[in-house]
């Protein structure tokens, strides 16, 4: 099927029938399914980011472009989606953030279904497509020379992995109290407007949401699982546990041997041996494993999917359709047919990410980037480098002990220096130290820094969140002799420090 790229550009304002509605700015969208170009013809709308911070999309174009049927009735605002065969998939009204599936369960949506003044019906993508199985994985979306490029991917396409249809975003929110006996560490869980949705409970440790379900311990000696209302719905019966991806988890269970369960909490697969395990999560039905001292790749069901036709001695799960791996010669790439494409030449190497692989030279001991058939794209220049997101990647332009970091372009161009955003909001302060800096995400990079103040005893931490021109939307300050990190942006949220912000810097949460 010819695939036809096709960018949407939205150069106005769109407006509610009952409250205006302002998208952020100026902005363009590349939307797949199942790889193929979503074409939406002009005169049927153009999606659009909404003050929630969700991108809407024409009802029609997004709904027939997933294979299904659409039904207006205008008397009650409803939208009807039917299948091939006219049976009733789902419902929604315009103005309501509900979803009324066939068997009639009711899905709640983060933000409504509108009517434009262009007189289009909108929808939440996220929802809608997940609501009719098809979901963006977590390499499906990006933002990159201004677009918002996103992937839609049927769930019977990835492994049939189950879809959680009504999962909300949620973030966990810690605090300490002592109860006249002791310290007493408790975990509630906030929604992206900052409500605590989950009370507390006294956990000693939990992780974020994946896929409806959130890793929990009482005594940091067994694992088990709860829902987004907060029940516990797999017992803490593991050893560890780690999140869910593409419907699976790996565990470790208290024999000392790694296995993989479903969302029911039933063991899928286990080693019958500690020798072997799991070393990465579920990615596009593939998982890396060590069996008896050898590197492969499995799935879900124990089976051995993927042999590297060389024996390495380490390796990485699959991005990209090109996996890490590593002997006696260096890193290079295998497909997954476990054949070698790129050589094994490279002191080390990361991921491919938008078609693009930091590599190391050997004998320079400089970082430059590869393309997927092993050419240099950007010579190796760089003290470090890592991965590209949005269009960028982190370099350091410095040397040993001097360090200077900068974003490039795919061509090396230097986007965002970040000493000079730096010194541009804190002109009195000097000699920054730049220790941690995370990918961009939702179109912000978080940088966390110390820097000394002239006549003031002791660095100073902060957290800055910038953009791809380099503007600052908030620093947050963390305070004298102790560092405080910044996280990316997850559905318009980050943490940073004991905070929460949005993506207009707001802070939402103290904890």
């Amino acid at each position: 099927m010819k695939k036809l790229i096709v960018t949407l550009m939205m150069i106005f304002l769109l407006v509610l029938t009952t409250k205006p509605l302002l998208a952020r700015e100026e902005v363009s969208f590349e939307i797949k399914i199942n790889g193929q170009i979503l074409n939406i013809p002009k005169g049927m709308g153009a999606p659009f980011i909404d003050i929630s911070s969700r991108t809407q999309i024409p009802a029609r174009a997004i709904i027939e472009g997933l294979g299904y049927v659409v039904l207006w009735n205008n008397d009650t605002q409803t939208i009807a989606i039917l299948d091939k065969k006219d049976n009733l998939k789902a419902t929604l009204v315009i103005g309501s953030r509900l979803v009324k599936l066939s068997g009639g369960e009711i899905i709640e949506m983060d933000t409504e279904a509108i009517l434009g003044s262009d007189g289009r019906t909108y929808v939440p993508l996220r929802f809608v497509s997940q609501a009719l199985g098809f979901l963006i994985p977590d390499d499906g979306y990006a933002f990159k020379d201004g677009v918002h490029k996103i992937d839609l991917i049927n769930s019977e396409e990835i492994n049939k992995l189950s879809v959680v249809l009504n999962e909300k975003p949620l973030y966990k929110v810690w605090e300490s109290f002592f109860n006249g006996r002791r310290y007493v560490s408790r975990y509630s869980f906030m929604d992206n407007q900052g409500n605590i949705v989950i009370e507390p409970k006294e956990f000693r440790d939990v992780n974020n949401f994946r896929e409806g379900l959130a890793v929990v311990t009482y005594d940091r000696r067994s694992y088990g699982y709860i829902n987004t209302v907060g029940d516990m719905v797999i017992e803490p019966n593991f050893f560890r546990a780690f999140d869910f991806f593409e419907g699976f988890a790996r565990v470790i269970l208290f024999e000392d041997r790694h296995g993989i369960i479903d969302k029911e909490g039933s063991i899928v697969f286990a080693f019958d041996n500690r020798s072997s395990s799991i070393i990465s999560d579920f990615k596009n039905g593939l998982a890396l494993a060590r069996i008896n001292g050898e590197y492969v790749f499995i799935n879900t069901a124990g089976e051995i999917v993927v042999r590297p036709e060389i024996k390495a001695n380490d390796a990485d799960n699959f991005s990209e359709d090109l996996a890490l791996i590593k002997n006696y010669s260096g890193w290079g790439f295998i497909n997954k047919k476990g054949k070698v494409i790129i050589p094994l030449q490279y002191l080390f190497a990361k991921n491919f990410s938008e078609g693009i692989a930091a590599v190391q030279d050997k004998n320079s001991k400089k970082w430059g980037y590869i393309n997927k058939q092993g050419d240099y794209i950007i010579e190796p220049k760089y003290y470090e480098a890592e991965t590209f997101s949005e269009g960028l990647a982190l370099v350091n332009i410095g040397e040993r002990f001097n360090n200077y970091y900068v974003f490039i372009d795919r061509e090396g161009n230097y986007i965002v220096d970040l000493y000079k955003v730096i010194e541009n909001i804190h002109k009195e302060f000097s000699d920054t130290w730049i220790y941690d800096v995370t990918n961009f995400s939702e179109g912000f990079v978080a940088v966390s820094y110390r820097t000394y103040i002239p006549n003031v005893i002791g660095p100073v931490s902060n957290t800055s969140y910038i953009d791809q021109k380099g503007n600052i939307l908030t620093t947050i300050y963390h305070g004298h002799g102790q560092l405080g990190y910044g996280h990316e942006f997850r559905d318009g949220i980050a943490e940073v420090g004991n905070y929460y912000i949005n993506n207009t810097g707001k802070i939402i949460k103290k904890w």
